[in-house]
Protein backbone atom coordinates (compact mmCIF):
# COMPACT_ATOMS: atom_id res chain seq x y z
CA UNK A 1 0.00 0.00 0.00
CA UNK A 2 1.27 3.65 -1.46
CA UNK A 3 0.32 6.57 0.78
CA UNK A 4 0.62 10.00 -0.23
CA UNK A 5 -0.30 13.21 0.02
CA UNK A 6 -1.85 15.71 -2.92
CA UNK A 7 0.17 18.50 -3.82
CA UNK A 8 -2.29 20.94 -4.23
CA UNK A 9 -5.05 20.00 -1.64
CA UNK A 10 -2.73 17.77 1.03
CA UNK A 11 -5.46 15.44 1.07
CA UNK A 12 -3.81 11.37 2.06
CA UNK A 13 -4.32 9.16 -0.55
CA UNK A 14 -3.89 5.70 -0.37
CA UNK A 15 -3.57 3.05 -3.58
CA UNK A 16 -2.24 -0.49 -4.56
CA UNK A 17 1.93 -1.40 -4.99
CA UNK A 18 0.58 -2.04 -8.23
CA UNK A 19 0.14 1.83 -9.51
CA UNK A 20 2.96 2.87 -8.54
CA UNK A 21 4.35 5.66 -10.62
CA UNK A 22 0.92 5.97 -12.58
CA UNK A 23 -1.23 9.26 -12.86
CA UNK A 24 -4.36 10.11 -11.90
CA UNK A 25 -6.64 12.59 -10.43
CA UNK A 26 -7.02 13.81 -6.74
CA UNK A 27 -10.49 12.19 -5.76
CA UNK A 28 -10.75 15.72 -3.49
CA UNK A 29 -9.27 18.87 -6.01
CA UNK A 30 -9.38 17.11 -9.35
CA UNK A 31 -5.53 18.01 -9.54
CA UNK A 32 -3.67 15.32 -12.19
CA UNK A 33 -1.23 13.81 -9.80
CA UNK A 34 1.42 10.97 -10.21
CA UNK A 35 2.14 7.85 -7.38
CA UNK A 36 5.17 7.56 -6.18
CA UNK A 37 7.28 4.46 -6.64
CA UNK A 38 7.95 2.02 -3.56
CA UNK A 39 11.45 4.12 -3.14
CA UNK A 40 12.91 7.28 -2.47
CA UNK A 41 14.33 7.93 -6.36
CA UNK A 42 11.18 6.66 -7.56
CA UNK A 43 9.30 8.90 -5.84
CA UNK A 44 10.96 12.25 -6.32
CA UNK A 45 8.23 13.49 -8.46
CA UNK A 46 8.50 17.44 -10.35
CA UNK A 47 11.93 17.57 -9.25
CA UNK A 48 13.16 21.60 -10.14
CA UNK A 49 15.91 23.63 -9.55
CA UNK A 50 13.74 27.01 -9.15
CA UNK A 51 13.16 26.10 -5.28
CA UNK A 52 16.99 25.39 -4.47
CA UNK A 53 17.78 26.91 -1.27
CA UNK A 54 21.30 28.08 -0.09
CA UNK A 55 20.31 26.30 3.21
CA UNK A 56 22.07 22.76 3.83
CA UNK A 57 18.94 21.54 5.49
CA UNK A 58 15.16 22.04 5.72
CA UNK A 59 13.47 20.97 8.94
CA UNK A 60 9.76 20.53 8.74
CA UNK A 61 6.74 18.41 10.24
CA UNK A 62 5.35 15.84 8.65
CA UNK A 63 1.25 16.43 8.17
CA UNK A 64 0.58 12.51 8.99
CA UNK A 65 2.59 11.93 12.54
CA UNK A 66 3.00 15.47 13.18
CA UNK A 67 6.81 14.24 13.80
CA UNK A 68 10.04 16.77 13.00
CA UNK A 69 11.70 15.90 9.36
CA UNK A 70 14.99 17.03 8.47
CA UNK A 71 16.43 16.71 4.93
CA UNK A 72 18.95 18.16 2.73
CA UNK A 73 18.06 21.45 1.32
CA UNK A 74 18.54 19.75 -2.30
CA UNK A 75 15.39 18.17 -1.57
CA UNK A 76 13.14 21.53 -1.87
CA UNK A 77 9.95 21.07 -3.82
CA UNK A 78 10.50 17.32 -3.95
CA UNK A 79 8.60 14.19 -3.14
CA UNK A 80 10.20 11.76 -0.10
CA UNK A 81 9.37 9.52 1.69
CA UNK A 82 9.00 10.42 5.56
CA UNK A 83 11.60 8.60 7.94
CA UNK A 84 9.16 7.70 10.75
CA UNK A 85 5.59 7.07 9.39
CA UNK A 86 7.03 6.02 5.80
CA UNK A 87 4.10 7.74 4.03
CA UNK A 88 4.72 10.27 0.59
CA UNK A 89 5.21 14.20 1.17
CA UNK A 90 6.57 16.95 -0.39
CA UNK A 91 9.74 18.65 1.42
CA UNK A 92 8.35 22.58 1.54
CA UNK A 93 10.41 25.57 0.80
CA UNK A 94 10.89 27.47 4.50
CA UNK A 95 12.16 31.01 2.61
CA UNK A 96 9.43 31.08 -0.40
CA UNK A 97 6.78 30.77 2.23
CA UNK A 98 7.93 33.65 4.51
CA UNK A 99 8.69 35.74 1.42
CA UNK A 100 5.08 35.78 -0.38
CA UNK A 101 1.95 34.74 1.38
CA UNK A 102 0.03 31.77 0.02
CA UNK A 103 -2.75 32.66 -2.51
CA UNK A 104 -5.93 32.07 -1.64
CA UNK A 105 -7.98 29.50 -2.94
CA UNK A 106 -10.99 29.54 -5.67
CA UNK A 107 -13.31 28.73 -3.45
CA UNK A 108 -12.99 29.95 -0.04
CA UNK A 109 -13.32 33.40 1.11
CA UNK A 110 -9.91 34.33 2.26
CA UNK A 111 -8.51 37.33 1.76
CA UNK A 112 -5.16 38.28 0.60
CA UNK A 113 -2.42 39.78 2.67
CA UNK A 114 -2.96 43.43 3.60
CA UNK A 115 -6.06 43.59 1.59
CA UNK A 116 -8.63 45.50 3.54
CA UNK A 117 -11.99 44.38 2.32
CA UNK A 118 -15.53 44.30 3.94
CA UNK A 119 -17.04 41.27 4.83
CA UNK A 120 -20.15 41.64 3.22
CA UNK A 121 -18.33 42.56 -0.30
CA UNK A 122 -16.21 39.37 0.10
CA UNK A 123 -19.14 37.01 0.66
CA UNK A 124 -20.99 39.19 -1.77
CA UNK A 125 -18.45 38.47 -4.29
CA UNK A 126 -17.80 34.77 -3.32
CA UNK A 127 -22.07 34.13 -3.80
CA UNK A 128 -21.61 36.42 -7.27
CA UNK A 129 -18.72 34.06 -8.53
CA UNK A 130 -19.64 30.83 -7.20
CA UNK A 131 -23.34 30.22 -6.02
CA UNK A 132 -25.72 32.27 -8.25
CA UNK A 133 -26.45 31.07 -11.33
CA UNK A 134 -25.77 33.21 -14.01
CA UNK A 135 -28.11 31.19 -16.67
CA UNK A 136 -30.74 33.52 -18.12
CA UNK A 137 -34.02 32.81 -16.85
CA UNK A 138 -36.47 30.42 -18.42
CA UNK A 139 -39.19 31.10 -20.33
CA UNK A 140 -41.07 27.84 -20.03
CA UNK A 141 -44.65 27.59 -19.13
CA UNK A 142 -44.48 24.71 -16.72
CA UNK A 143 -47.47 25.02 -14.21
CA UNK A 144 -48.83 28.22 -16.02
CA UNK A 145 -52.37 28.58 -18.50
CA UNK A 146 -51.63 27.28 -22.21
CA UNK A 147 -48.82 24.36 -20.71
CA UNK A 148 -51.58 21.71 -20.22
CA UNK A 149 -52.81 20.00 -23.15
CA UNK A 150 -56.37 19.53 -21.76
CA UNK A 151 -58.84 22.00 -23.99
CA UNK A 152 -59.05 25.49 -22.22
CA UNK A 153 -62.90 24.72 -21.41
CA UNK A 154 -62.06 21.54 -19.67
CA UNK A 155 -59.26 23.71 -17.91
CA UNK A 156 -61.82 26.66 -17.18
CA UNK A 157 -64.17 24.16 -15.29
CA UNK A 158 -61.41 22.33 -13.69
CA UNK A 159 -60.14 25.80 -12.16
CA UNK A 160 -61.53 25.21 -8.63
CA UNK A 161 -60.19 21.62 -8.55
CA UNK A 162 -57.43 22.26 -6.00
CA UNK A 163 -56.47 21.72 -2.30
CA UNK A 164 -57.01 25.61 -1.54
CA UNK A 165 -60.06 25.51 -3.79
CA UNK A 166 -61.63 23.04 -2.10
CA UNK A 167 -60.92 23.72 0.97
CA UNK A 168 -62.51 27.33 0.44
CA UNK A 169 -65.63 26.07 -1.09
CA UNK A 170 -66.06 23.66 1.53
CA UNK A 171 -65.88 27.10 3.44
CA UNK A 172 -68.43 29.14 1.63
CA UNK A 173 -70.92 26.01 1.08
CA UNK A 174 -71.10 25.50 4.75
CA UNK A 175 -70.65 29.41 5.98
CA UNK A 176 -74.20 30.41 5.59
CA UNK A 177 -75.58 26.97 8.15
CA UNK A 178 -72.52 27.36 10.60
CA UNK A 179 -73.46 31.54 11.20
CA UNK A 180 -77.27 30.49 11.40
CA UNK A 181 -76.62 28.00 14.25
CA UNK A 182 -73.76 30.61 15.77
CA UNK A 183 -77.01 32.96 15.61
CA UNK A 184 -79.28 30.97 17.83
CA UNK A 185 -76.40 30.50 20.59
CA UNK A 186 -75.64 33.98 20.90
CA UNK A 187 -79.17 34.88 20.89
CA UNK A 188 -79.59 35.65 24.31
CA UNK A 189 -76.33 37.31 24.44
CA UNK A 190 -76.65 40.99 24.59
CA UNK A 191 -73.25 41.29 22.80
CA UNK A 192 -74.52 38.10 20.57
CA UNK A 193 -76.07 40.01 17.69
CA UNK A 194 -72.75 42.11 17.47
CA UNK A 195 -70.53 39.33 17.60
CA UNK A 196 -72.59 37.31 14.79
CA UNK A 197 -72.87 40.40 12.81
CA UNK A 198 -68.68 40.34 12.72
CA UNK A 199 -68.70 37.12 11.87
CA UNK A 200 -70.72 37.75 9.33
CA UNK A 201 -68.98 40.34 7.75
CA UNK A 202 -65.45 38.61 7.61
CA UNK A 203 -66.92 35.59 6.06
CA UNK A 204 -68.29 37.69 3.31
CA UNK A 205 -65.30 39.95 2.93
CA UNK A 206 -63.02 37.06 2.61
CA UNK A 207 -65.45 35.63 -0.46
CA UNK A 208 -65.16 38.83 -2.06
CA UNK A 209 -61.56 38.91 -1.33
CA UNK A 210 -60.83 35.28 -2.24
CA UNK A 211 -63.03 36.19 -5.81
CA UNK A 212 -60.26 38.95 -6.63
CA UNK A 213 -57.42 36.67 -5.33
CA UNK A 214 -58.44 34.08 -8.24
CA UNK A 215 -58.59 36.84 -10.64
CA UNK A 216 -55.02 38.51 -9.83
CA UNK A 217 -53.57 35.06 -9.65
CA UNK A 218 -54.95 33.80 -12.99
CA UNK A 219 -53.78 37.11 -14.78
CA UNK A 220 -50.52 36.02 -13.79
CA UNK A 221 -51.10 32.60 -15.40
CA UNK A 222 -52.37 30.18 -12.48
CA UNK A 223 -53.75 27.26 -13.61
CA UNK A 224 -55.81 26.28 -10.50
CA UNK A 225 -57.49 27.75 -7.56
CA UNK A 226 -54.29 29.66 -5.42
CA UNK A 227 -53.37 28.69 -1.84
CA UNK A 228 -53.59 31.20 0.68
CA UNK A 229 -51.42 30.36 3.48
CA UNK A 230 -49.14 33.09 4.05
CA UNK A 231 -51.06 35.62 2.06
CA UNK A 232 -50.80 38.70 4.68
CA UNK A 233 -54.10 40.44 3.98
CA UNK A 234 -55.44 42.34 7.28
CA UNK A 235 -59.55 42.12 7.19
CA UNK A 236 -59.29 46.06 6.29
CA UNK A 237 -57.85 45.27 2.60
CA UNK A 238 -60.23 42.18 2.63
CA UNK A 239 -63.60 44.86 3.67
CA UNK A 240 -62.17 47.01 1.27
CA UNK A 241 -62.16 44.72 -1.55
CA UNK A 242 -65.74 43.79 -1.13
CA UNK A 243 -66.52 47.30 -1.05
CA UNK A 244 -64.75 48.03 -4.20
CA UNK A 245 -66.66 44.84 -5.97
CA UNK A 246 -70.27 45.52 -4.50
CA UNK A 247 -70.41 49.21 -6.49
CA UNK A 248 -69.23 47.50 -9.64
CA UNK A 249 -72.16 45.30 -9.06
CA UNK A 250 -74.79 47.92 -8.02
CA UNK A 251 -73.64 49.91 -10.96
CA UNK A 252 -73.41 47.46 -13.74
CA UNK A 253 -76.08 44.49 -12.18
CA UNK A 254 -78.44 46.11 -9.63
CA UNK A 255 -80.70 48.20 -12.29
CA UNK A 256 -81.81 44.80 -14.07
CA UNK A 257 -82.05 42.80 -10.41
CA UNK A 258 -84.29 45.44 -9.16
CA UNK A 259 -86.21 45.11 -12.62
CA UNK A 260 -87.11 41.47 -12.84
CA UNK A 261 -87.67 41.21 -9.59
CA UNK A 262 -90.31 44.68 -8.73
CA UNK A 263 -91.69 44.75 -12.22
CA UNK A 264 -91.23 41.82 -14.42
CA UNK A 265 -88.92 39.46 -16.55
CA UNK A 266 -89.78 40.61 -20.16
CA UNK A 267 -87.99 42.45 -23.32
CA UNK A 268 -86.86 45.11 -21.56
CA UNK A 269 -85.43 43.10 -18.34
CA UNK A 270 -82.96 42.08 -21.09
CA UNK A 271 -82.26 45.12 -22.95
CA UNK A 272 -81.21 46.59 -19.22
CA UNK A 273 -79.27 42.93 -18.20
CA UNK A 274 -77.26 42.84 -21.61
CA UNK A 275 -76.25 46.13 -20.98
CA UNK A 276 -74.90 45.90 -18.11
CA UNK A 277 -73.46 43.04 -18.90
CA UNK A 278 -71.56 44.65 -21.89
CA UNK A 279 -69.07 46.64 -19.30
CA UNK A 280 -69.61 44.86 -16.29
CA UNK A 281 -66.86 42.07 -16.86
CA UNK A 282 -64.38 44.97 -17.72
CA UNK A 283 -65.13 47.04 -15.12
CA UNK A 284 -65.27 44.10 -12.57
CA UNK A 285 -61.89 42.85 -13.89
CA UNK A 286 -60.63 46.65 -13.84
CA UNK A 287 -61.42 47.49 -10.45
CA UNK A 288 -59.67 44.20 -9.35
CA UNK A 289 -56.90 44.52 -10.43
CA UNK A 290 -56.20 48.44 -9.70
CA UNK A 291 -57.35 47.28 -6.59
CA UNK A 292 -59.32 51.02 -6.51
CA UNK A 293 -62.70 52.27 -7.87
CA UNK A 294 -59.98 54.42 -10.53
CA UNK A 295 -60.88 51.07 -12.64
CA UNK A 296 -64.06 52.40 -13.08
CA UNK A 297 -63.13 55.44 -15.02
CA UNK A 298 -65.63 55.05 -18.40
CA UNK A 299 -62.83 56.15 -20.72
CA UNK A 300 -60.55 53.60 -19.44
CA UNK A 301 -63.27 51.30 -19.85
CA UNK A 302 -64.53 51.75 -23.34
CA UNK A 303 -60.52 52.00 -24.81
CA UNK A 304 -60.03 48.72 -23.22
CA UNK A 305 -63.27 47.10 -24.35
CA UNK A 306 -62.51 48.36 -28.02
CA UNK A 307 -58.55 47.41 -28.04
CA UNK A 308 -59.81 43.81 -27.11
CA UNK A 309 -63.22 43.80 -28.78
CA UNK A 310 -63.30 40.22 -30.23
CA UNK A 311 -61.72 38.25 -27.08
CA UNK A 312 -64.41 40.44 -24.78
CA UNK A 313 -67.35 39.73 -26.54
CA UNK A 314 -66.27 35.81 -25.79
CA UNK A 315 -65.36 36.88 -22.13
CA UNK A 316 -68.33 38.93 -21.83
CA UNK A 317 -70.68 36.60 -22.54
CA UNK A 318 -69.70 33.99 -20.89
CA UNK A 319 -69.70 36.10 -17.93
CA UNK A 320 -73.39 36.63 -19.12
CA UNK A 321 -74.01 32.97 -18.87
CA UNK A 322 -72.59 32.48 -15.26
CA UNK A 323 -74.19 34.99 -13.82
CA UNK A 324 -77.62 33.73 -15.28
CA UNK A 325 -76.87 30.32 -13.52
CA UNK A 326 -75.81 32.06 -10.28
CA UNK A 327 -79.04 33.71 -10.43
CA UNK A 328 -80.98 30.46 -10.86
CA UNK A 329 -79.35 28.60 -7.89
CA UNK A 330 -80.90 31.50 -5.68
CA UNK A 331 -84.32 30.04 -5.02
CA UNK A 332 -87.28 31.04 -2.70
CA UNK A 333 -86.63 29.93 0.92
CA UNK A 334 -89.89 28.08 0.61
CA UNK A 335 -88.52 25.75 -1.55
CA UNK A 336 -84.76 25.66 -0.38
CA UNK A 337 -86.04 25.02 3.07
CA UNK A 338 -84.26 21.05 2.67
CA UNK A 339 -80.13 21.77 4.01
CA UNK A 340 -79.55 19.30 1.41
CA UNK A 341 -80.70 21.28 -1.40
CA UNK A 342 -79.26 24.28 0.19
CA UNK A 343 -76.20 23.00 0.57
CA UNK A 344 -75.92 21.98 -3.37
CA UNK A 345 -77.22 25.42 -4.57
CA UNK A 346 -74.71 26.77 -2.23
CA UNK A 347 -71.31 24.98 -3.24
CA UNK A 348 -72.75 25.21 -7.04
CA UNK A 349 -72.95 29.03 -7.09
CA UNK A 350 -69.26 29.43 -5.46
CA UNK A 351 -67.95 27.27 -7.90
CA UNK A 352 -69.61 29.00 -10.71
CA UNK A 353 -68.13 32.35 -9.02
CA UNK A 354 -64.72 31.08 -8.90
CA UNK A 355 -64.62 29.68 -12.45
CA UNK A 356 -65.87 33.73 -13.24
CA UNK A 357 -62.57 35.01 -11.63
CA UNK A 358 -60.47 32.74 -13.99
CA UNK A 359 -62.92 33.44 -17.12
CA UNK A 360 -61.96 37.22 -16.01
CA UNK A 361 -58.24 36.68 -15.10
CA UNK A 362 -57.37 34.05 -18.30
CA UNK A 363 -58.76 37.17 -20.26
CA UNK A 364 -56.13 39.53 -18.58
CA UNK A 365 -53.78 37.31 -18.95
CA UNK A 366 -53.89 37.11 -22.82
CA UNK A 367 -54.69 40.28 -23.40
CA UNK A 368 -52.49 42.50 -20.95
CA UNK A 369 -50.29 43.75 -23.88
CA UNK A 370 -52.98 45.18 -25.85
CA UNK A 371 -54.58 46.74 -22.37
CA UNK A 372 -51.73 48.21 -21.19
CA UNK A 373 -52.79 49.03 -17.95
CA UNK A 374 -50.39 50.38 -15.10
CA UNK A 375 -51.45 47.94 -12.50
Amino acid sequence: MIRFQCNKCDRTIKVSDAYAGKRGKCPACGTSITVPGSDVEMALVGASTKTATAVQHVRFTCAMCDKPVKVSGRLVGRTIECPNCKCYLEVPDENAKKQQPKPASDDSLQLKAGQQTDPQNSLYDYLENHLIDRKPASNSTKGRIGASKLPPIIQILLYPISLSGLMTLAIFTFGPIVIDALALVCLFSCIGPFIILFIYLAWVSYMFWFFSYCVQQSSEGVPRAPQTIGVDEGFGEMFFQMLRILVCMIIFLLPATLYRYYVAQDTLYWIIFCAGMAFFPMALLSVTMHNSLCGLNPLLLVVSIIKTFPRYCIVALSAAVLILMMLATNLPKEQASHIAVTLTLNGIYFYLALILANVLGRFYYTSKDRLDWQV
